[in-house]
């Protein structure tokens, strides 16, 4: 009787750390998603078509370009995977920069984590 007791028991235990996992999981996502949503906002304030711009020319002036990185430091990032967080960071530190090749770079670096997550590509492709 003791070893069916043990039996249950860990299969308890093991049922309750996946179901932690994916609650955690989903959790995180539901964060990226927010930031997608938070981003989308951001960019439509200074260009409409800003995010089909970014060849040799970024189409939005310097100042405005900045301006965008300071209002995407206010992203909500709680929740975020680290891993996520930092490539964003990445992200709005090449927008500050103004460096169209790292702009495309970071936000590639961003969508494949978010996708790596598990999070639904509507959120990031256009």
């Amino acid at each position: 009787m003791n070893r069916k007791r043990i039996i249950v028991i860990s299969a308890a235990l093991i049922l309750g750390f996946v179901l932690i996992l994916s609650v955690k999981k989903q959790s995180q996502i539901r964060a990226i998603e927010q930031v997608f949503r938070y981003d989308v906002r951001c960019t439509a304030e200074y260009k409409p078509d800003l995010l089909d711009s970014l060849g040799e020319s970024l189409g939005i002036p310097s100042d405005d370009a900045r301006l965008l990185a300071l209002s995407l430091r206010a992203a909500p990032l709680k929740g975020c995977p680290s891993d996520f967080k930092n490539a964003y960071k990445a992200h709005i530190d090449a927008w500050n920069d103004y460096d169209s090749e790292r702009i495309k770079q970071s936000w590639y670096q961003v969508c494949k984590i978010a996708e790596r997550y598990g999070v639904d590509k509507r959120f990031y492709e256009n």
